[in-house]
């Protein structure tokens, strides 16, 4: 890992991570360029892009893996090794807002095919979210320990709601969300929907 840099596992994970820093204008959105690197002889990416709003230029250098590229599905992190860089609060946060963004989708009356696709994005990451917070469970515990919660926003997620963090919640909340993914693949695409 390059000395001192963020730990991003996946390309998937890296954006996010930038999305949760948002530009100075308030706008997390901006079409951004990756160049590959080596620092510390550990492999690196150096992010640029212009803030959608703005225009600032905005850039961050991320240690993470050398064949973490863009890819079509909604994993977070691969394997069993929890965020080094997104605490289980914030993870919990990402997930909320992805149901917020399903939900202004499905009340806003014009629901399209590009709709569709974006709802079912939103409800897959929601689940992926969910499973990022799971591995934060230590093997043979309960709940998610309170010094893992490293973020201002990440902890006041937890300490809004603590209860949400027990194992028995977490999973009862990932298999409702997930049972909500399913409903909507089987009305939008019928039995030859897919969520993978």
């Amino acid at each position: 890992m390059a000395l001192g840099l963020p730990y991003v596992r996946t390309y998937n994970e890296a954006i996010l991570f930038i999305r949760l820093r948002p530009c100075g204008c308030g706008e997390t959105e901006a079409a951004w360029t990756a160049i590959v690197l080596t620092l510390d002889d550990a492999p690196a990416r150096y992010f640029t892009g212009q803030c959608q709003n703005c225009g600032r230029a905005r850039e961050f250098t991320l240690a993470m893996p050398e064949e973490a590229y863009p890819r079509a599905d909604v994993v977070f992190g691969d394997g069993p090794g929890y965020s080094q860089v997104i605490d289980p609060g914030e993870w919990v946060s990402v997930s909320d807002q992805y149901g917020e963004r399903v939900d202004e989708l499905l009340s806003d009356g014009e629901f399209d095919a590009a709709d569709v696709e974006v709802a079912q994005y939103a409800l897959s990451a929601r689940v992926s979210a969910l499973d990022e917070v799971l591995k934060f469970l230590p093997h043979n515990g309960d709940v998610v320990p309170e010094w893992l919660f490293r973020s201002v926003n990440g902890r006041a997620v937890f300490e809004a709601a603590p209860a949400r963090f027990g194992r028995d919640a977490l999973l009862a909340e990932r298999t409702a969300l997930w049972e909500n993914l399913e409903r909507f693949l089987k009305d939008f695409y019928g039995d030859g929907g897919s969520s993978d």
